[in-house]
């Protein structure tokens, strides 16, 4: 109800009052219990909040992927539309203590968002977690035929 009567634009209050909040929170929830149960940490990936606190309704599901710039556009290529918390950092950032600037750093080299949004269905994220799976799979197996070959 705050929400609702806060002073938003026309359009804003019509998408809040036409919106079903409980079926939305259900969708994303759903969706980020597939991927919580389907992605497979590996020595790439491991996965930031396992599993969802109750009466939280996510915005994506995280991973945190070491490098994740080397990945995340190779990751899009192949049908997974994930995001970033920001290739680039606002300005203003830098002018702030130290102990915020490292974090928000870290965040933004190493975090990679999978969308939990509730207009994807449950084979689309089951998708996501099998490509995501076997992405990293072959580069790891990549890795040790290589390092079997060197050796």
């Amino acid at each position: 109800d705050d929400i609702a009567s806060a002073k938003l634009p026309w359009f804003s209050r019509a998408i809040l009052y036409m919106s079903d909040f409980s079926s939305i929170i259900s969708a994303r929830r759903r969706n980020y219990r597939v991927l919580d149960e389907h992605l497979e940490e590996n020595s790439h990936i491991r996965k930031v909040l396992s599993p969802l606190p109750d009466n939280v309704c996510p915005w994506a599901y995280a991973l945190w992927l070491k490098n994740r710039g080397k990945y995340d556009h190779q990751l899009r290529s192949l049908g997974v539309p994930v995001f970033t918390f920001g290739d680039v950092l606002h300005p203003l950032l830098f002018k702030s203590d130290d102990r915020i600037v490292a974090p928000a750093g870290a965040l933004a080299k190493n975090l990679l968002m999978i969308p939990v949004h509730q207009n994807l269905n449950e084979d689309e994220v089951l998708s996501f977690c099998e490509t995501v799976n076997l992405f990293f799979y072959n580069l790891d197996e990549t890795k040790k035929r290589i390092s079997r070959a060197v050796s």
